[in-house]
């Protein structure tokens, strides 16, 4: 199992990547939180309309562990904003 969390960020949220790089290496050693995950890497949970951990869409309060994959997308991105109130 790998020690870190891959990380995909999309619109305004790429700001907090390296210049040129498409995603992070997160590392995670245990089970966090995504709005852990937020906090530590400096992103507003308000900022992110949608995450997707493992190509499912989850809420802040659900647990990544290493290993997993994670995409974050921001407020900015319309074709999600009421894709939440439509989940089962």
């Amino acid at each position: 199992m790998d020690g870190f969390v891959k990380i995909f960020l999309f619109g305004s949220l790429r700001g907090v990547l390296p210049s040129g790089a498409e995603s992070i290496c997160f590392d995670c050693l245990e089970p966090l939180f995504v709005g852990e995950i937020l906090k530590r890497l400096g992103i507003p949970s308000s900022s992110v309309q949608l995450a997707m951990a493992n190509h499912r869409a989850v809420s802040l309060s659900e647990t990544v562990r290493p290993g997993d994959r994670l995409a974050l997308f921001p407020k900015e991105y319309a074709v999600f904003v009421d894709w939440k109130d439509f989940r089962t």
